[in-house]
């Protein structure tokens, strides 16, 4: 069983190596990549957005769309969880603050 660390290490070096297979146009060798990085983490955008470029130079653009459209998705559920978090943390330190300075 590998851990965390070791799945976002192969996750990029999948990425990477897509990459490089799509500078090569060897399309159908980057989705088989891609399709393994897809398994470590299904909610990275960047795998859909390759994914996408392989399959529009298969000649799948009704699917390179559909795969370009999720990425996007994926991006903006990202970002509003980001702003969410970063939020909640201004909140936190807000109640914090005012917790000290008025008197209970």
């Amino acid at each position: 069983m590998s851990t965390p660390a070791e799945e976002v290490a192969r996750q990029q070096e999948l990425l990477r190596q897509a990459g490089q297979l799509i500078e090569a146009t060897e399309w159908a060798r980057a989705r088989d990549v891609l399709l393994q990085a897809r398994e470590l983490d299904p909610r990275c955008p960047k795998v859909y957005e390759l994914l996408a470029q392989a399959m529009a130079g298969l000649g799948d653009s009704a699917e390179a769309e559909a795969l370009a459209k999720q990425a996007k998705a994926i991006r903006r559920e990202n970002w509003a969880r980001a702003v969410e978090a970063e939020l909640r943390g201004h909140h936190e330190l807000i109640g914090e603050w005012a917790r000290r300075e008025l008197p209970l």
